[in-house]
C-alpha cells in the first residue's frame, strides 16, 4: 500500500457523502472542519494579497471556508489527484487555477506560491506502516516547501490522545519538530491549542 491508496479512500468517502465535510474525510462535524480551516488560514495573517495552494484540496472546502469569511480576494490555486474532486472544484469555481501533479513522481508543471497549505494530508495512513508514513512525510514536506517562498502549515494526528487508531498517523511532536527543522526551517510555530486530537505546524521560510 502506498499514497495512492490514501486517494483512492478519499474518493470512496466522496462517493459515499458527496461535497460536504464528511466527504471530505472529516468524521466529526461541520464545525471541526471549520476549525481546522481558520487554523490553517492564520498562517497567512488573514491577508488577501498572497498566492496560496491548497494541497489535498479535496472539493475546495477550504476556499468555501475562506469565501464565508470574508477572505475571498485570496490567491487561490488547489492541487489533488482525485480527478472526481476536481471535477467538483472545476464545477464550483471555473475561475480558479486547480492541478493535477504528483509532486513525488514530477514536480517540475508546478510552481511556487506564497504558502503551501496541507491540510488533513497526513491523517489517515490506511495500511501503510509508520516507518513508510514518516517517509512519506518527509518526502512531501520537503518537496511542497521548494513550492513556497513565505510558509507552509500541516497537521498530524496527536499521540497526546487516551488510544491510538492503527490506520491513523499519530506522529510525535518531536518528531515531526525534528524533521522541519532538520528539513525546512528552524522557524515554525506548534498549534495544539485548538481542542481536536490533532496539532498543526506553521513553518516559516
Amino acid at each position: 500500500m502506498d499514497y495512492h491508496d490514501i486517494v483512492a479512500s478519499c474518493e470512496e468517502d466522496l462517493d459515499r457523502y458527496g461535497d460536504s465535510f464528511q466527504g471530505a474525510g472529516w468524521t466529526k462535524t461541520e464545525a471541526a472542519a471549520d476549525l481546522r480551516y481558520d487554523v490553517m488560514l492564520d498562517l497567512l495573517g488573514r491577508r488577501t494579497d498572497v498566492t496560496l495552494l491548497d494541497f489535498g484540496c479535496g472539493t475546495a472546502r477550504l476556499l468555501d471556508y475562506a469565501e464565508r469569511v470574508g477572505l475571498a480576494g485570496l490567491g487561490y490555486n488547489g492541487l489533488d489527484l482525485s480527478h472526481k474532486a476536481l471535477d467538483v472544484c472545476r464545477a464550483k469555481y471555473p475561475a480558479r487555477r486547480f492541478y493535477d501533479i504528483d509532486v513525488l513522481t514530477d514536480d517540475a508543471g508546478l510552481p511556487v506560491f506564497d504558502y503551501v497549505i496541507m491540510n488533513g494530508i497526513f491523517h489517515w495512513k490506511g495500511a501503510m506502516t509508520q516507518s513508510a508514513m514518516i517517509d512519506y512525510f518527509r518526502r512531501l514536506l520537503v518537496t511542497m516547501a521548494g513550492h513556497a517562498r513565505l510558509g507552509l502549515a500541516f497537521n498530524v494526528m496527536s499521540t497526546h490522545v487516551a488510544w491510538q487508531r492503527d490506520d491513523l498517523f499519530h506522529l510525535p511532536l518531536e518528531t515531526a519538530t525534528d524533521i522541519v527543522a532538520a528539513s525546512i526551517s528552524r522557524r515554525f510555530v506548534l498549534r495544539q491549542d485548538y481542542g481536536l486530537y490533532e496539532y498543526t505546524l506553521h513553518v516559516h521560510l
